[in-house]
């Protein structure tokens, strides 16, 4: 999300390594119906932590509907939400230009402090054995398209639901650290405000990237025990 990128326009090509030793099933992740649910609870985020009139959120909400929107729409509406076409793929190149462009009135360190934090929250949650995005760690394959959504979007709002609020916590205590690279002559927002802003764009993103690439549920790659605790960089290409 914050190296290199990859990306071919006008292209229906979306397959690339897994640097990870997990799974990505297709039958599993649908990332069309993250989106879809991001987008339906995000007035209900602006609301809650008074964002209604932040132009970030919507630049990035509009470019969500146009994404959803090039869902083929000659085919039922469970289904669209699992097809990529050539038009959803431009639409989503077209966001992640807007998310960058957002995320550059930014600093790096602050990004990478939010990142930090969001990794730190999501890790704490899928240990702990009450959580409930601990159970969602097994991924089952569902064959009928019409019960799709339902774990997808149990998903999005548990993270809306817990991981943003012990994020946006951590806003408060570290407001210092929530820094703009540029100064936005639209909208004045404060610190905590500011964090809050900056996790729903990276979140958006992140959806955006999982809707633009695929990966082969072969391509597992095992860490080699002579590498593991290693402090060598590693380059992805």
């Amino acid at each position: 999300m914050l190296g290199k990128t990859f990306r071919l326009r006008q292209s229906m090509f979306r397959r690339i390594p897994n640097p990870t030793q997990d799974i990505w099933p297709q039958e599993y992740l649908f990332p069309l119906v993250l989106l879809d649910e991001f987008q339906k609870n995000l007035n209900g985020i602006q609301d809650e932590y008074i964002l209604l009139d932040c132009v970030e959120l919507q630049k990035i909400s509009q470019a969500s509907q146009r994404i959803l929107h090039a869902a083929d729409p000659s085919i039922t509406a469970g289904a669209s939400l699992m097809s990529i076409n050539i038009n959803v793929l431009e639409a989503v190149h077209d966001a992640i230009n807007i998310a960058t462009e957002i995320l550059s009135t930014w600093t790096d360190s602050t990004i990478l402090f939010m990142v930090g934090q969001h990794v730190t929250h999501v890790l704490a949650a899928l240990h702990d054995p009450l959580s409930e995005l601990n159970t969602m760690r097994k991924p089952r394959k569902v064959v009928n398209p019409s019960k799709v959504g339902k774990p997808r979007r149990r998903m999005v709002k548990l993270y809306l639901e817990t991981i943003l609020p012990e994020v946006s916590k951590t806003c408060k205590n570290s407001a210092a650290k929530i820094k703009r690279a540029e100064v936005d002559a639209g909208v004045p927002t404060c610190p905590e405000s500011d964090g809050n802003v900056l996790w729903c764009i990276l979140l958006f993103r992140m959806i955006c990237w999982l809707t633009l690439h695929d990966f082969d549920p072969e391509d597992v790659q095992i860490v080699p025990y002579s590498l593991r605790h290693s402090q060598v960089p590693v380059y992805i290409g």
